[in-house]
């Protein structure tokens, strides 16, 4: 069991070397999109803060006659 799994880990490390312009494609391709997605994720919490203070902002007096 043991083999199998340092042949298979032998042999992925091997096909990295052996592309290594994909590899690189592929772990920044990754790396970009967290990225991406944790700059979103901290715009949207920062919206979310700032939309729950507006409500207490603006205050309306209607004067019925």
């Amino acid at each position: 069991m043991i083999d199998r799994l340092l042949f298979i880990l032998g042999e992925a490390l091997t096909a990295l070397r052996r592309n290594l312009g994909m590899t690189f494609a592929a772990v920044s391709t990754v790396a970009l999109s967290l990225f991406v997605l944790g700059g979103l994720g901290l715009a949207y919490l920062a919206v979310a803060g700032y939309a729950r203070t507006l409500p207490g902002r603006f205050e309306m007096r209607a004067y019925l006659k």
